[in-house]
């Protein structure tokens, strides 16, 4: 079996560790094409128009005859499949990193999530130069994708810590987390509220400080008032930061949260209209159609599709009645806005649990 490799980079091995060093740039370019593909599968046509978008079709199509020729005679006519339309990757006969931390971030218990963030060592090809702005760009978009499922999930791991009464663990997940996006602010809170559980409340107003400094160099901004709030409470004699109780296991209020096996579930509120024009609500009602069809093709997560409660809006408190009432991790929902001819939509992704937003666009 050969296991790839594509995070912080490509590498490629075998099953006793040996180094596949044979493989050409656009080889490498092809697989993390296919492991991020559809059933690991991309049409010819596809895979010649992304990794040589700079050649015209029958020199790009040529020079994915020629590297096909070459990856499968270096690793085997059984991983590497090819159709007279297709290319193939035959995961009896490989192993992708980046597979394996989906499965697993994916499971909200803190085995899994461990084993997804130890996975997670850097971004997608990180210093790879394909050659090719068509595999820029598509790469790019992965990176971003593969980087928030990252975030997310070392995050949760450190929550999931904190509430079992691990500081120490907490603190060394929340802190990978800002080493992946040292903005995120509830990354911070984590590493500072364990820091503070351990007694150690002099590294703690280290870090906040740390993390007021950064917030001013890279945006001009202040920490939010709940920030200030903990600064206040770590330099107040009176206060304590305690540690949260560990949590005791309850039964899912929703059936569906038993069925999700401990799967993070998506759900999916309906798009906030914000027109007065009847016709934009139909709109509206399209857009949360398609998003939740759009996710239900991903096996990564379930989805919990045009979820209605009986609130409407992007509330907190709808997405803990969410959270309650469907058993869902997280939940998508946005607004629709005209201006003239011209329509503004922006999705939001959000922790169910907390309210917390998670992601925006």
């Amino acid at each position: 079996m050969i296991h790839f490799q594509l995070f912080d980079g490509f590498r490629a091995t075998t099953d006793d560790g040996e180094l596949i060093r044979s493989l050409g740039r656009k080889s490498e370019c092809l697989i993390c094409l296919l492991a991020l593909s559809d059933d690991m599968e991309v049409t010819r046509e596809r895979a010649a128009g992304i990794v040589w978008s700079d050649r015209g079709e029958e020199q790009s199509r040529a020079s994915l005859r020629q590297e096909l020729s070459q990856l499968r005679r270096v690793l085997g006519s059984e991983t590497i499949i090819a159709t007279k339309r297709s290319i193939r990757l035959d995961l009896k006969e490989a192993s992708v990193d980046l597979l394996e931390f989906r499965e697993n971030a994916v499971v909200d218990t803190i085995a899994s999530l461990e084993t997804a963030a130890a996975l997670y060592t850097g971004a997608l090809m990180a210093g790879h130069d394909p050659k090719s702005e068509g595999f820029e760009d598509w790469v790019e978009d992965q990176r971003r994708t593969l980087e928030n499922e990252a975030l997310g999930a070392t995050i949760r791991l450190a929550q999931h810590h904190m509430n079992a009464g691990q500081a120490e663990a907490a603190v060394k997940w929340a802190e990978q987390a800002v080493r992946i996006d040292p903005l995120r602010e509830v990354s911070h809170r984590l590493v500072i509220e364990g820091l503070a559980a351990t007694g150690d409340r002099t590294a703690a107003l280290a870090k906040l400080a740390e993390y007021s400094t950064l917030l001013h160099a890279e945006l001009g901004v202040a920490p939010t008032d709940g920030m200030l709030a903990l600064g206040q409470k770590l330099v107040s004699d009176k206060s304590d930061i305690p540690l949260p109780p560990p949590a005791s296991p309850k039964s899912s209020a929703s059936p569906l949260g038993e069925a999700f096996k401990g799967r993070a579930a998506v759900a999916v509120l309906p798009f906030r209209c914000l027109s007065d024009i009847k016709s934009d609500v139909y709109f509206a009602d399209g857009i949360t159609e398609d998003v939740a069809n759009g996710l239900s093709v991903w096996r990564w997560f379930p989805v919990i599709g045009r979820y209605t409660s009986g609130q409407s809006g992007n509330t907190e408190v709808t997405m803990q009645s969410v959270a309650r009432e469907s058993g869902a991790r997280y939940v998508i929902g946005g607004s629709l806005r005209r201006s003239g001819s011209r329509y503004r939509i922006t999705t939001e992704l959000s922790d169910a649990g907390t309210g917390q937003q998670l992601w925006s666009r």
